[in-house]
């Protein structure tokens, strides 16, 4: 798990895309260009409550890195659901 911050937009040929810079630089990542991930919150006794779709990773740099959502409605429920949340690699 890697808890970040996020900003989103349009990318080329109108995918939707998010940048995400890791917060929790202690625990090493896995993440790579083409690689699934999903996206979840965590509520106060601790239950994942994971979101209705996958994203792939598009392009990774140490502790940045942008991944393409499969529509404007993911980015919507990403943003509405808090200002950081969490995701992991699939």
């Amino acid at each position: 798990m890697t808890r970040a911050i996020m900003h989103g937009c349009n990318g080329k040929m109108g995918q939707v895309i998010a940048g995400i810079i890791r917060e929790d630089k202690d625990i090493e990542h896995v993440f790579e260009f083409g690689r699934p991930v999903c996206f979840f919150t965590q509520d106060a006794s601790e239950r994942l409550h994971y979101f209705n779709f996958t994203a792939s990773v598009n392009y990774v740099d140490e502790d940045r890195m942008v991944v393409i959502l499969p529509g404007a409605s993911a980015l919507m429920d990403i943003q509405m659901t808090a200002e950081d949340f969490t995701f992991a690699g699939i």
